[in-house]
């Protein structure tokens, strides 16, 4: 469908073709960057198998880096970040993210360990933010259309405060679904 109805231009200021070099490096970093956030604990930060992949990544995201300066068409465009508007959504969703993911890391440690809730029931209870913000996401491109994007964006980080500040202040080691997690989850979704 989209091949059909979307029509695909060349970028007006294009010189050539992305830099090939850096369609290698890239994955090529991330990879041993992903295995040592994932098992360098295990392994140990400061043991030589950690330290030789977070070398080897490291190393990588310098040299994609480095061909996002010099090459004519790099992989990474970082002229954008001259874009300050652009730039500061970048730091804003990159907290934004790290404050979900958080979350969604810690809550099901929670539910599974402290509260002794199955799986499914974790699924369940996890599912109700999502299903809430499926369902929500058409408000706020209502809000965004009616009262701009500031506004949209303020009720949303106000509502999310909201949410963590009830999960911080209600939420306890004994389990209760109805009383301290659904109104955060719904608040949160």
């Amino acid at each position: 469908l989209g091949r059909r109805v979307l029509v695909e231009q060349a970028p007006a200021s294009a010189s050539g073709p992305t830099d090939r070099l850096s369609y290698l490096v890239g994955p090529s970093a991330l990879g041993p960057m992903m295995v040592v956030l994932a098992d360098g604990g295990d392994w140990g930060w400061l043991s030589a198998t950690t330290l030789g992949l977070g070398a080897i990544a490291l190393t990588g995201i310098g040299v994609l880096f480095r061909r996002s300066v010099v090459s004519a068409e790099p992989l990474l465009d970082l002229e954008i970040l001259r874009v300050r508007l652009y730039t500061a959504n970048l730091i804003a969703g990159s907290l934004q993210q790290a404050g979900f993911f958080a979350w969604f890391l810690t809550a099901p440690l929670i539910m599974s360990e402290l509260w002794n809730w199955s799986t499914r029931e974790i699924g369940l209870a996890l599912a109700v933010g999502q299903i809430l913000s499926t369902l929500a996401s058409p408000l706020g491109g209502q809000i965004v259309i009616r009262w701009g994007s500031n506004a949209a964006i303020a009720l949303g980080t106000s509502v999310n405060i909201a949410a963590m500040l009830w999960a911080v202040t209600a939420m306890t080691a004994a389990p209760d679904f109805w009383g301290s997690y659904l109104p955060m989850a719904l608040m949160f979704g």
